[in-house]
């Protein structure tokens, strides 16, 4: 008996070892390692226009504005084509885009030399669908909102890339937030029948508020590196108002008599060198400026109608707004920020603009399609307010656009 169960226990190790070692041995797993983006101004995700095959691609615009496949290199550094297809696109910063494959696989791509990064974490939630900044640079990283309602930091090093998740008492819940340079972060989670406001710094945790869920919560960054706002939305116009969190103090505070209704939320936030703007509606709200009065300015775009919350992109020192006016005409247009003058760019084109991309120098890309034929059109409009077309014979829409320099 004690030999029987002896030679059972030794069977048991050996199988044991033998299926740590059969692990061990298992190939990594492949993945992208780099995309090949020579010579390229521009990147998009589209449908076939280089061929008879009917698949999505990701497509390069070299500096020539000729249309090309990019050329992917997995980790076994082999060139390859994905499993997946390529779905998502979204510009991050000016070096690095997000970018994602049927919700399968997630990378960071840096634009500068190809090399992309698999995402441990959950991918960006989508820019159609949110209200505050989705990618805000602090000392910590680029903060950003998971699609699981949960806060991740990107940290770039020299050599290497890494999303690091950024623990709060509401993981899972969080619909907004937005940060500080120093990396301080107030958010917005749904708390049962409420939303509440929190102030998260290194070393502390603050709830700040707690609001009955009507209309919008907004969230954005001030001027100065210490002060952070939201909008607080009532059922009563009059008691609507804008709050003021000091985050060296952790205070909060009424931000002047500001009573307005954020029916539409702000579809994008934009910060300039004196002023903080964000569009709602067809409105241009300026939300901080060096105005002691603290007054919240709002300015109507007359006579015309933003599409969507993808139509509207800083570029450089200017607002581009792309929308449709009172006629039924495309317009695309190209706004001051210091006295709101405009200049109007492809009026007669007959194109509905859905998507706009920047990059530092106010240099664009854009995509939209044609009144006249339904045919998609993508080109890039310059800093000068030149435009060009790549392409203007599409079938199918753009699923992602990306700017480099």
């Amino acid at each position: 008996m004690k030999t029987t169960k002896l030679s059972m226990i030794i069977a048991v190790i050996l199988f044991t070892v033998g299926c740590n070692k059969e692990n061990d041995q298992l190939p990594p797993q492949e993945h992208i390692k780099n995309i090949d983006l020579s010579y390229a101004s521009s990147i998009f995700i589209g449908p076939n226009v280089v061929d008879t095959e009917n698949r999505k691609r990701m497509y390069k615009v070299t500096n020539e504005n000729e249309i090309d496949t990019v050329t992917y290199t997995n980790n076994f550094d082999e060139t390859f084509i994905p499993q997946w297809l390529p779905t998502d696109l979204h510009q991050i910063n000016n070096d690095l885009l997000y970018l994602g494959f049927q919700g399968v696989e997630n990378y960071i791509l840096d634009n500068r030399n190809g090399n992309t990064t698999p995402m441990q974490s959950a991918p960006p939630i989508s820019g159609k669908f949110f209200f505050c900044e989705q990618f805000i640079p602090t000392s910590a990283g680029l903060i950003y909102l998971g699609n699981d309602s949960k806060l991740y930091s990107i940290v770039t090093g020299e050599s290497s890339i890494v999303e690091v998740p950024i623990s709060t008492a509401h993981d899972g819940a969080i619909t907004g937030f937005a940060a500080d340079p120093k990396g301080n972060i107030l958010y917005a989670a749904n708390v049962d029948n409420f939303t509440e406001i929190h102030l998260q710094t290194a070393s502390t945790s603050k709830k700040i508020d707690t609001i009955n869920k009507v209309g919008h919560i907004v969230l954005w960054a001030g001027i100065k590196e210490n002060e952070l706002f939201y909008y607080k939305s009532t059922d009563d116009e009059s008691e609507t108002n804008v709050q003021l969190v000091d985050t060296d103090q952790q205070t909060s505070r009424n931000y002047g008599d500001n009573r307005f209704i954020l029916s539409c939320g702000l579809s994008k936030i934009m910060t300039f060198e004196n002023k903080v703007m964000g569009i709602g509606c067809n409105d241009i709200y300026e939300l901080v400026n060096t105005d002691e009065s603290e007054e919240i300015l709002i300015t109507s775009l007359r006579d015309f109608n933003i599409i969507n919350n993808q139509t509207t992109e800083k570029s450089k020192d200017k607002i581009v707004i792309a929308g449709i006016n009172t006629t039924g005409n495309p317009q695309l247009l190209k706004i001051d920020p210091v006295d709101y003058s405009s200049q109007h760019i492809m009026q007669f084109e007959g194109l509905t603009v859905y998507d706009i991309a920047s990059n530092a120098l106010g240099e664009s890309i854009f995509w939209g399609t044609s009144q006249q034929n339904g045919k998609t059109a993508i080109g890039h409009l310059h800093n000068d307010g030149t435009y060009t077309f790549i392409e203007q014979n599409i079938d199918g829409i753009i699923d992602g656009i990306g700017k480099m320099n």
